[in-house]
């Protein structure tokens, strides 16, 4: 009976499931049941109702690009191989699980329920929220301390919000900024939408602020900066939006260091007593001045140029065949795995995962470009795929010093170029039978 009532809604309730996913993707500080998100487990409650509607239908689409699924094959054979070889086979054999079901049934699922412009921009708006909430999460830390359940307060002045990890949050934040920039200057008819869309973005600029994160600053502005030369107003919203920021995070450190006794502060120097150390808390500007200070107490480049010394080693051995995919095989004697996207996939991977990935994210981005400088389509949707351009080079930014293999907050961008690179070929396919039938019936 339920099966049946999935069908008649069509795609509804997992188009619904899959929305409430975007809109939790950030929260990824509670894991309720086997170490999952309640995102996760939103995305497969609509993964299995989607599956259900297709059960009742003769064809099932894959409308994915042939160059992701050649690059998620590559990816496949490369993790496979490893596998064979790595010390912690069942590891191994779990990411490359996860590696599938983030590029494969994940994307797939997007482009399946995603297929009006309309659905596109509701799943940006939801993203926004996402990263706003948890930017949020960052100002009630910077207020009142450790009062979030769930995960382990920083014991530096980088804020985690409603995320695992300060890393995190600048991840998420960075990759956010310019659709959330998107939706704030998109023509809203209710004035609170526009106002919400634009105290989100306010949030998220805040978010990557409190999270001190160097790798997701130097992302954002590269977005921004490919943003403001495809958008032709997009100089002035930018000027804004770092006028908000910066009034929300001065009226918040001005609220918290007035909060005494329970603010950000005292509670940060509590840890650091305790572990015996007596340096000042780090601010972004002393992150800038310490990068390479191997004495100092939070170093930022020395342990990826060990990590990547060793993968770099690995490579040179084997380049073919990696030594596994995870954390668990792509560890290195730091106790870090390897910080960067293309060395990382060929360090665990071997060289047919580099290929699978090079294709993937490259391919991506030439389908995001193409829509921009695609003239038969229209203003707007050429200026949402601009937008989700310039999310994807963040993205590209971080993986130079993140390892981002398996965030899907990272990968919405991607998921959302290709439904919208999926619809647009839908529409010319249909326009190209409206064309046909006019010609039959003159």
């Amino acid at each position: 009976m339920f099966a049946e009532y999935i069908r008649l809604s069509s795609f509804r309730l997992p188009r619904l499931l899959f929305y409430l996913g975007v809109l939790l993707i950030a929260q990824t500080r509670w894991r309720p049941i086997l170490s999952f998100t309640l995102s996760d487990w939103l995305f497969l409650a609509a993964f299995l109702c989607a599956l259900i509607v297709l059960m009742g239908q003769s064809k099932v689409e894959i409308p994915i690009p042939k160059i992701v699924l050649i690059g998620l094959g590559l990816f496949m054979v490369g993790g496979l191989l490893s596998t064979i070889r790595a010390q912690f086979p069942i590891s191994s054999l779990i990411a490359l699980l996860k590696y599938f079901y983030l590029f494969g049934v994940w994307v797939w699922l997007g482009t399946i329920l995603l297929r009006r412009s309309e659905e596109i921009r509701d799943t940006m708006i939801f993203w926004t929220i996402s990263a706003a909430v948890t930017s949020a999460g960052a100002a009630i830390q910077m207020l009142w301390g450790d009062v979030i359940p769930g995960g382990n307060f920083p014991i530096t002045d980088r804020m985690t919000g409603f995320s695992e990890h300060f890393n995190d949050l600048g991840e998420i934040t960075s990759v956010a900024l310019v659709p959330a920039l998107y939706v704030a200057t998109h023509d809203h008819q209710k004035t609170w939408l526009s106002f919400c869309m634009w105290f989100s973005a306010f949030l998220v600029v805040a978010g990557l602020i409190w999270s001190s994160s160097l790798t997701g600053i130097v992302a954002a502005a590269t977005g921004l900066l490919i943003w403001m030369i495809t958008n032709k107003a997009g100089l002035k919203h930018f000027g804004v939006l770092v006028i908000g920021g910066a009034t929300i995070l001065f009226l918040i450190l001005i609220a918290s260091n007035s909060v005494n006794g329970l603010n950000r502060l005292a509670v940060v120097t509590t840890h650091e007593e305790s572990l015996g150390n007596k340096h000042d808390i780090l601010k972004l500007g002393d992150r800038l001045r310490n990068l390479k200070n191997e004495k100092h107490r939070f170093p930022s480049l020395l342990p990826r140029y060990t990590t990547y010394d060793e993968a770099w080693e690995s490579i040179s051995q084997n380049f073919i065949v990696g030594v596994g995919l995870g954390p668990a095989n792509g560890r290195t004697s730091s106790g870090h795995v390897v910080h960067n996207l293309w060395l990382g996939s060929w360090y665990e991977g071997g060289f047919f995962a580099l290929l699978g990935i090079c294709l993937l994210v490259g391919g991506i981005a030439k389908i995001g470009l193409r829509i921009f400088l695609d003239s038969s389509l229209e203003e707007s949707s050429r200026m949402m795929g601009a937008s989700l351009f310039a999310a994807h080079s963040s993205l590209l930014v971080l993986g130079l010093a993140h390892p981002i293999y398996y965030k899907r907050f990272v990968w919405i961008p991607t998921l959302l170029l290709i439904a919208l690179y999926v619809r647009n070929k839908v529409e010319e396919r249909l326009e190209g039978k409206a064309e046909g039938l006019d010609l039959l019936t003159r």
